[in-house]
């Protein structure tokens, strides 16, 4: 397979609820808000403009997984990682802090004999790859069990790799895993991992040293391409290639039966529909999900756009073009949208998500975005110097 065929598979894989509502107000203004955005990419300060994923540290340090590198931001200094530096490969898809550790993980993808696992420990670098256990050197997707001590690593094409005292556990097709691709893990408050799976195999949940697995089929799942999966306080979410779901979880597994799903129709279509918050979001490709414990709002990333919304009455959509900001009458059980024209991403593709202090921090393949979006305080402005290490 080529490297060009690798990245455009990376970037593909990037109904109704209870009561009805009508649309009170529909409307295009001009004079919209000050946008806010401050964009970093090949330009200024990272050493690419396609950004993989995000992740930051107990300490506020931010982590910026890019196609050409690691890139380090601590307050105000930037620094760059990468195959100079012990990175096993430049090309990173995911990232994972473990507090526990105090070590980064890093995520990288190659078709050669590169990629594998790295784990940034201080200023040092240990290479993990095949011949230490790892099922692939292609790693799309990271997760760590705490309460277990398990790190998860998912494949692009060979399974699973679950290390646990220092050995690695292969699962795949071969021993009873839903699929060698694994988009998306995700653990829950009980120590449950969740893993979500490309094209038509749905998710499955890891849970006393066994998987279950569950589909569009078996459970009500909107759609069997799970790209993400993220808890709330009460509830998981699931972002997939036909829509956004979500439903209520406890410690007990219920049998997946109530689902509220999300989905979305262009605005001209809008006016009329009885679908409860369906069209909040940009598109039905939902890549990537939020949730910003401090605020407790959540954010959806998908193939067209961004989308906000705070669990109470108002949903935000940001698109390269235009604001899009719907609130809900609770009296008159009616919405209001209102769309602004409004030059703030610099992509509608949507790769990771991140809230630092009020800062939402988004991942495209145009760089990263920077956005003050709770205080609207003014950022630091960025500038026209290329990447130090």
């Amino acid at each position: 397979m080529t490297v060009f065929k690798i990245i455009s598979l990376l970037v593909l894989f990037s109904i109704s609820c209870g009561y009805a509502f009508t649309i009170d107000s529909f409307s295009y203004l001009d004079g919209p808000p000050k946008c806010g955005w401050v964009w970093y990419n090949s330009g200024n300060r990272l050493p690419g403009d396609f950004v993989t994923s995000l992740e930051k540290n107990d300490e506020g340090t931010i982590y910026i997984g890019t196609w050409q590198g690691l890139v380090i931001k601590k307050k105000n200094q930037w620094y760059v990682m990468d195959c100079t530096d012990g990175l096993s490969d430049n090309k990173v898809t995911s990232l994972k802090y473990v507090k526990k550790k105090k070590s980064l993980y890093i995520g990288t993808i190659s078709l050669r004999d590169h990629g594998g696992l790295n784990v940034l420990s201080g200023n040092t670098i240990e290479v993990i790859n095949v011949s230490n256990g790892l099922p692939s050197n292609d790693i799309i997707s990271l997760e760590y069990d705490e309460k277990n001590d398990i790190l998860f690593a998912g494949t692009w094409g060979k399974g699973l790799g679950m290390l646990k005292d220092g050995k690695w556990e292969i699962k795949n097709m071969q021993n009873g895993l839903l699929s060698n691709n694994i988009m998306s893990l995700a653990v829950d408050k009980f120590s449950r991992t969740w893993m979500g799976t490309k094209f038509d195999v749905g998710f499955s949940i890891y849970e006393n040293n066994e998987w279950k697995d569950y589909n569009e089929h078996n459970s009500g799942l909107i759609n069997n391409a799970v790209l993400d999966i993220e808890f709330s306080e009460n509830e998981v979410w699931f972002g997939t290639w036909g829509g956004l779901d979500q439903i209520v979880f406890g410690e007990k597994l219920d049998d997946f039966k109530k689902w509220i799903h999300f989905q979305t129709w262009s605005l001209e279509n809008l006016k009329g529909r009885y679908n409860s918050k369906a069209y909040k979001l940009p598109s039905n490709f939902v890549r990537k999900i939020y949730y910003d414990r401090k605020t407790k709002s959540i954010w959806f990333g998908t193939n067209e756009g961004l989308a906000f919304y705070n669990f109470k009455d108002t949903w935000i959509v940001f698109t390269t073009t235009s604001k899009i900001v719907s609130k809900f009458d609770n009296k008159k059980s009616e919405w209001r949208i209102d769309v602004y024209p409004y030059v703030g991403l610099k992509s509608n593709q949507i790769f990771d998500i991140l809230v630092v202090d009020d800062t939402i921090i988004v991942a495209t393949d145009k760089g990263a975005g920077f956005l003050d979006f709770y205080n609207q305080e003014k950022l630091e402005s960025g500038n026209n110097e290329n990447p130090k290490k």
